[in-house]
């Protein structure tokens, strides 16, 4: 029956268009750990050209790239410790993508780990919206993501999501 090949054929396309193919040299990463680690590894290559930037920045209003990656490596990392791992590295544009991600994924682990960064007067570039970048410290980005997590949202939030300071 001719329909009935046809339905055949129609089921095996789609079939074949949800089962992932096996990846190649050149294909994206798969798995939630192979986009972090893409995601890590871009961060780091770029660090030093970077700028904490937010979800609306530029004259097009577009996500800016370090937006990206921290929405990448929030998206994919399994455990506080991958952004623990971030936290202690040299370049505090790396610090800050694993201290918002920690406090966006782990906010009940994530106060201490702030605060301890909050008189840190090491410098960055920070860009949450709009096109002014400005120099701010480390510890005043710790200030402002303590009072908002959400801070590189670009005001798209109807208000601000302080970060619950833990019961002691």
């Amino acid at each position: 029956m001719p329909g009935s090949t046809f339905a055949r054929l129609a089921l095996v396309g789609v079939v074949l268009a949800t089962v992932p193919l096996a990846s190649r040299a050149g294909d994206p990463p798969r798995s939630r750990t192979e986009r972090f680690e893409a995601a890590r590894q871009a961060l780091l290559a770029e660090a030093a050209d970077l700028a904490v930037t937010g979800r609306t920045v530029g004259r097009g209003a577009e996500p800016g790239r370090f937006y990206l990656l921290v929405t990448e490596l929030e998206r994919t990392g399994e455990a506080k410790e991958d952004y623990l791992a971030l936290v202690r590295h040299e370049q505090v544009v790396v610090r800050a993508a694993g201290l918002i991600c920690l406090a966006r994924r782990f906010p009940a682990h994530a106060f201490d780990v702030l605060d301890a960064r909050r008189s840190s007067e090491t410098p960055l570039a920070f860009n949450p919206n709009g096109c002014t970048v400005e120099t701010i410290t480390e510890g005043e980005l710790v200030a402002r993501l303590l009072k908002d997590v959400d801070l590189l949202e670009g005001g798209l939030r109807p208000q601000p999501r302080p970060l619950p300071r833990p019961a002691r």
